[in-house]
Formats: C-alpha cells, sequence, structure tokens
C-alpha cells in the first residue's frame, strides 16, 4: 500500500487502514472549512438552484460508487464519468430551462 513503507507504528495496533482513516476525515475537515464560506455565501444569497444541483450532484456520485461497489461489470472510472457528463448536462439544463420557464409563467402588466 501507498503509506506501508512510510508508517511504522510497531506493535501499538495501529495499522495502514487507520492511517488512511485519520487522512480522509482531515481531508474532509480541511474540504468543509474551505466550502463552508462559500455554502453560506450560496444559501444568504438565496441560491436555492445552486445548492440543489450542488445535493443532487453529490448524491449522484454517492449513487455511482454504491453501485460500483455492488456490481462487478462496472467500472469506477467510466461510472463517474458518466456521471458527471449526466450532472453537468443537468446543470446546463437548469441554465437554459429555469429562466424560460420563469418568463413564461409571468403575468403581462395591464
Amino acid at each position: 500500500m501507498l503509506l506501508q513503507d512510510i508508517i511504522t507504528f510497531g506493535n501499538i495496533g495501529i495499522d495502514e487502514l487507520y492511517v488512511y482513516v485519520i487522512l480522509f476525515f482531515l481531508f474532509c475537515m480541511l474540504i468543509y472549512y474551505f466550502i463552508r464560506p462559500l455554502s453560506r455565501w450560496a444559501i444568504n444569497r438565496k441560491m436555492n438552484r445552486l445548492m440543489s444541483y450542488i445535493v443532487v450532484t453529490l448524491l449522484l456520485v454517492i449513487f455511482i460508487l454504491i453501485v460500483t461497489n455492488y456490481v462487478d461489470s462496472f467500472q469506477l472510472n467510466r461510472a463517474l464519468k458518466v456521471g458527471l457528463q449526466i450532472s453537468a448536462l443537468f446543470g446546463f439544463c437548469i441554465i437554459i430551462v429555469s429562466p424560460i420557464a420563469r418568463f413564461l409563467q409571468k403575468k403581462p402588466a395591464k
């Protein structure tokens, strides 16, 4: 594995998996620290479509990871590539369809 030659803890019971878990947790905290101002800004500006798009994309990636874990015929990199392309198409549709729908729903001024 990657850290096997770098980290040796002897007989204290910490193996490579625990080191990966700790690094992953620290990485999640770091990402949260940098994303938090952006998410607060989007919430304060009432950017509901952006927040919905981010949540849908995250759920799509999680779904792809779950499916590729249980179905052996799926390749992770191809599935993620297709999933992210679908997410980009979904974002493009949100950008195009939402203003058009708002324009069509607007009642003419009398």
